[in-house]
């Protein structure tokens, strides 16, 4: 039996509601709020910051190292041109239906390797900006 109810297309800003909602901060929700055209928002994942490439072994791919100097080059032009806040702040606006400017950037760590702590964070510092780590146990 067919339903009488016409099911009323949902708006965009509704769906990115949803999505925030059912990712909860975590890393996919990083992946998931860059992915979303026209939010306004970028959000750039980083594993590694380290000038020693050869530590990494076989632990991670060396194509997820930034070298320092790299890092903070693209922090400085972050900070230059966007308005830098964590993942949970982005998810809120698209949660609580706020509109999510243009320019508006997060800065996110995957995997916590030690090196996020001694190398990005004095980075992170002297640019003013902050980021969202997410750590393994």
């Amino acid at each position: 039996m067919a339903s009488d109810r016409v099911r009323q297309p949902r708006t965009r800003r509704s769906l990115l509601r949803r999505a925030a909602s059912s990712v909860r901060c975590s890393p996919l929700a990083a992946r998931a709020l860059s992915m979303i055209p026209g939010t306004g928002a970028v959000v750039l994942r980083y594993h590694s910051v380290c000038d020693d490439v050869g530590w990494t072994g076989e632990y991670i791919q060396k194509s997820l190292v930034t070298s320092t100097e790299v890092f903070d080059r693209q922090m400085c032009f972050l900070g230059e041109r966007y308005t830098v806040v964590g993942v949970p702040r982005l998810a809120e606006m698209l949660r609580s239906g706020a509109r999510v400017p243009a320019g508006l950037a997060a800065v996110t760590f995957d995997d916590g390797y030690e090196d996020n702590c001694r190398n990005a964070m004095p980075i992170l510092r002297r640019h003013g900006l902050t980021a969202t780590f997410y750590v393994t146990s």
